[in-house]
């Protein structure tokens, strides 16, 4: 993917950041018959989900599906075995970021899938806080 995708992404969400964040975790995750997608802010105690950040169902609509149109226009592009299955972004304050992308078949592990992402890359972190 493209850089300049990777910036529209970050600019979707920009918008709605608090002030004082520290991090975004943003997850995409996509099976033949579903699509999961969240985002986790790190205000420096930890993350929260952006189910708990008192954004209304449709403003996290109005964040979702523009970021889907991109990540779905791209996979659509990709050869059906070179497609990736999850997008995960990391975006720190300073600026730096970065994406990482898994090519793993999820389509019968897509909870478990969840939370072992979960727990890797949100709730290990908050435990060493």
């Amino acid at each position: 993917m493209e850089n300049q995708h990777y910036q529209q992404i970050f600019k979707i969400v920009a918008d709605y950041l608090p002030k004082g964040w520290k991090e975004l975790r943003l997850y995409f995750a996509f099976t033949d018959n579903m699509i999961s997608h969240k985002f986790y802010i790190n205000m420096g105690a930890g993350y929260v989900d952006c189910f708990h950040l008192g954004l209304n169902k449709g403003t996290l609509r109005s964040i979702f599906f523009p970021i889907n149109e991109i990540l779905a226009n791209e996979r659509k592009e990709l050869p059906k075995d070179k497609r990736w299955t999850v997008f995960t972004m990391f975006v720190k304050s300073s600026g730096a970021f970065e994406v990482n992308y898994d090519y793993e078949d999820i389509n019968s592990t897509f909870i478990e899938y969840e939370q072992a992402w979960e727990e890797k890359y949100i709730k290990s972190t908050n435990k060493r806080k």
